[in-house]
């Protein structure tokens, strides 16, 4: 062979060895790396190491490219959002705005309740939605006590409800903290006995026995120590005295404000109950969105807002109309035009109703001789199963109650009528059963504008009716009482703060 051939195969054999190896440079002679090794074999080595935006590669070292425009990212900052690559290795975000319809970044329904609100049966608490408590589902959820929901938040066996504080207590702490020393208590706690020449009084303290009794309320005593002598009448409640003082009697609507409960019973004191569309939950009249807002297509009643109006429309009513200034050109009051493309032109001021066919307001009818059936407990009779009767409300803070005792668990259909277009009033009926545990159900529901509402009679059950103003109303239970027998009470009520006073009304019934 010649020696230039022998050069070559020399020569080619090398540059083997050297792209065996994956290196470009020659190895040293011990076999060791040389300054010029690769120092990865996959793209996913490099890919661990790469920042955001950039795509690790492998080419013998690490090298970095940018990723494609558009690849999702993480710019560290909560007020942007999407985040994405713009294609040069960088991450680039979106200002975050809240009422684009989207909940991003750091939005909450707390920052941002247009884009961030709380589902149906939820609520916004710092910013989180956290489910409301609902009584009555075998859940005892935060909220909840046994005093405002004992079906979901019962007491164990031996232990009773101590409902100031919904606090569940053993007999012993149950006394201590309700400053019984004596006598078996409603709820079954026996609180001890008094030492000799002392009595136990009717708030369950030790009194002196002495005098308690004669009939005369002495200098030693008052209506805690000897209710009998001292008592207070059905519209007061005894309260202890301060630093030392006697207890008093104070009248039960100054003892409901003092303590700012305005529904519900607080110590022998009845704080009344609620209007329609509430109930009373630890002694406030709360408000429910789908009962206040029927019906309603915008507006806000009591803080909940019942829509809003599209461009070119205005609310007038609860309703989205458009064009209203011309077709209540002339008109003070009332309805204008039909169907849809009605309007509504406005209440009418002080003791006026509006008269639908002129939309004028006039001089509103009176009620005084009906008068005072403003509550149930003085509601006016009625009888028959067919009838009718007319009358007005006068001024806006009365109410009409009527009454009908039953003697079978007949159903009647009471129907209200002939209210002015500017005047809104609802329609309760109330049944109570005259033995046993009262039960009535409506025939109609939430869709028709009928709801079940707090018992506006004591130991009743009250649905009520609440359509819009000038719109009729109309209620039919079916009693459930047995034995058979009971009575209907019927009341006719302002709905809404923006009428003032005077309007007539028809109320008929029948079977």
């Amino acid at each position: 062979m010649h020696k230039t051939g022998l050069s070559f195969l020399l020569l080619a054999g090398f540059l083997i060895a050297c792209s065996s190896t994956g290196n470009s440079g020659p190895q040293s002679q011990d076999n060791g790396p040389g300054p010029d090794i690769c120092t990865c074999s996959t793209d996913q080595q490099c890919q661990a190491k790469a920042p955001q935006c950039m795509k690790g590669v492998c080419r013998c070292t690490c090298q970095n490219i940018p990723e494609p425009k558009g690849v999702s990212c993480d710019d560290k900052n909560p007020k942007t959002d999407p985040d994405t690559c713009d294609g040069n290795g960088n991450c680039k975000g979106i200002p975050v705005r809240c009422g684009d319809g989207a909940c991003t970044g750091d939005e909450t329904c707390l920052s941002c309740p247009q884009d961030c609100a709380c589902k149906s049966g939820y609520r916004c608490v710092d910013g989180k939605c956290e489910k409301l408590p609902k009584c009555n589902d075998n859940e005892c959820e935060q909220g909840e006590t046994c005093a405002s929901c004992p079906a979901d938040c019962p007491c164990a066996p031996g232990k009773v409800c101590f409902a100031d504080t919904g606090e569940c207590l053993d007999c012993q702490a149950y006394c201590k903290k309700a400053k019984k020393d004596c006598g078996v208590d409603k709820n079954g706690c026996n609180c001890g006995t008094c030492p000799a020449g002392k009595t136990c009084n009717a708030l369950g303290q030790c009194e002196d026995s002495s005098l308690c009794g004669n009939a005369v309320c002495d200098a030693t005593e008052d209506c805690s120590t000897c209710p009998q002598d001292c008592g207070c009448t059905k519209d007061q409640a005894c309260m202890p005295g301060k630093d030392g003082a006697k207890a008093q009697c104070q009248d039960c609507k100054k003892v409901c404000a003092d303590h700012n409960k305005e529904c519900g019973q607080i110590f022998s004191c009845n704080c009344g109950g609620c209007p329609t569309c509430y109930h009373c939950y630890q002694g406030q009249c709360k408000g429910s969105k789908d009962c206040l807002c029927y019906h309603k297509q915008c507006g806000t009643v009591d803080g909940f807002n019942c829509g809003t109006c599209g461009a070119g429309e205005e609310c007038y009513l609860y309703k989205c109309m458009k064009g209203c200034d011309q077709l209540c050109q002339g008109k003070e009051c009332g309805w204008s035009g039909t169907g849809e493309d009605a309007c509504f032109c406005g209440f009418c001021d002080g003791c006026t109703q509006c008269n639908p066919a002129s939309n004028t307001c006039v001089a509103a009818a009176t009620d005084n001789a009906d008068e005072p059936n403003n509550k149930p407990a003085s509601a006016t009779k009625i009888t028959g199963e067919n009838g009718s009767l007319t009358s007005a409300l006068y001024p806006s803070k009365d109410d009409d109650w009527f009454k009908m005792h039953i003697s079978t668990n007949i159903s009647i259909l009471f129907k209200l009528t002939g209210l002015a277009p500017d005047k809104d009033y609802d329609l309760v009926e109330c049944l109570k059963c005259e033995q046993g545990t009262t039960d009535a159900a409506s025939n109609w529901g939430k869709d028709q504008g009928v709801y079940q509402v707090d018992p506006l009679v004591d130991g009743g059950v009250c649905y009520a009716s609440i359509n819009l103003a000038g719109e009729d109303e109309q209620l039919r239970l079916v009693p459930k009482c047995n034995p058979p027998g009971g009575t209907y009470y019927v009341g006719v009520l302002w709905g809404s703060d923006e009428t003032d006073c005077g309007s007539s009304y028809t109320l008929s019934w029948s079977h």
